[in-house]
């Protein structure tokens, strides 16, 4: 997250003079990927995603993370997913340019 630093005067003698750090809020899509409740993975790359820590991800009955990479332009989005062999995936894709299945 971004801090920016700001210097205001005094407008009152109740009001405070100095240094302000505000912190960027977070956008909604970084909301939605901590209320699941996986690993998030941020970085600019994995080297092998068998050595990424998964967590139960209970919106699709397996386990899994996120991958929040930086240096791939606008693409953010990545799950890592392990298919669990005993029992369904609950998967739903509504769309998708690349996907490995």
């Amino acid at each position: 997250m971004a801090v920016r630093t700001e210097f205001r005067e005094p407008t009152s003698e109740e009001s405070m003079a100095g240094h302000y750090t505000f912190k960027a809020s977070k956008s909604p899509y970084m909301r939605y990927v901590e209320s699941e409740g996986i690993p998030i993975v941020k970085g600019i790359g994995v080297y092998d995603t068998r050595d990424v820590e998964l967590g139960d991800w209970a919106r699709y009955g397996a386990r899994g993370a996120f991958l929040y990479l930086d240096g791939i332009g606008a693409q953010k989005g990545m799950h890592l997913i392990e298919v669990p062999g005993r029992g369904p995936l609950r998967l739903s894709v509504t769309s998708s340019t690349s996907s490995t299945l």
